[in-house]
């Protein structure tokens, strides 16, 4: 802790703590733990010397390291993003296509269209019924008590389809992410120090040789997506590649899915 003394105008000194210049750890938080469900932090073994190596644990509440949770190396992540972004650039004159089956294919699973047209069909039938109601020789309270009842069920119907409708937009439409990810790959494949992290906005760790690396294309906060939900997405690519680490020898293997 660094404490800096600033003199006033009068001769006094003011003390406050100087802010830390201690820069976040590249994959800190960034790579999720399905078996911890909690993210990783970063842990460098043998700082400062030349076997230094950077990796990933998770922690539980009192700071101690959730073994289930097997460790993860920075390198690994390094490579996993190099090899899955690198796939990404080649299929880019395919991957619109790619993009709209696994929307489609995602839509049909959620019977999302099925619910709304449901739903319009029923509030067909009920003004329907109204305007049947209406024609008949009925009592004067006994038409307006169906009636009121029927528009309170209407109601309730036009709530439910709004939010169906607000669902669809924010769950599957990718049309408004897929310009900026368009955009990315071919920055990223027009320059040779693209930050391939920029086109991930996390990696989650099935275990530490199952990595899942999702495209965040939907319109809604990524903190309202359920990742245990979404794990078992149709992906969009996969692959494998060898990691090696001193005695370390892993078969990743590696998806990219859209949510």
């Amino acid at each position: 802790m660094k404490i800096n003394r600033v003199k006033t105008a009068n001769g006094d000194y003011n003390y406050y703590l100087a802010k830390s210049k201690k820069k976040p750890m590249k994959y800190s938080n960034y790579v999720y733990s399905i078996i911890a469900d909690k993210f990783y932090k970063s842990k460098v073994n043998h700082k400062g010397t030349k076997y230094e190596v950077k990796l990933l644990e998770v922690l539980d509440n009192n700071g101690n390291r959730i073994i289930e949770a097997k460790k993860i190396y920075y390198r690994q992540i390094d490579e996993l993003l190099e090899v899955a972004s690198k796939q990404l650039i080649s299929k880019q004159a395919s991957i619109k296509k790619d993009i709209i089956e696994i929307m489609n294919t995602k839509i049909n699973a959620s019977n999302i269209d099925y619910k709304i047209e449901s739903n319009m069909n029923a509030s067909k039938d009920l003004k329907a019924k109204r305007a049947e109601i209406t024609g008949l020789n009925l009592d004067s309270s006994l038409t307006n008590e169906l009636t009121i009842k029927i528009e309170n069920e209407l109601k309730d119907l036009k709530f439910e389809r709004s939010k169906l409708m607000f669902e669809k937009v924010m769950v599957y439409d990718y049309s408004k992410k897929y310009s900026v990810l368009k955009k990315m790959l071919l920055d990223a494949s027009r320059t040779d120090d693209f930050d391939f992290k920029e086109l991930f906005k996390m990696v989650i760790a099935v275990d530490r040789e199952n990595l899942i690396l999702p495209l965040h294309l939907s319109n809604r906060n990524i903190k309202h997506v359920i990742i245990s939900d979404e794990i078992t997405s149709p992906p969009l690519f996969t692959g494998t590649f060898e990691f090696k680490q001193t005695r370390v020898n892993l078969d990743i293997k590696w998806s990219i899915i859209i949510f």
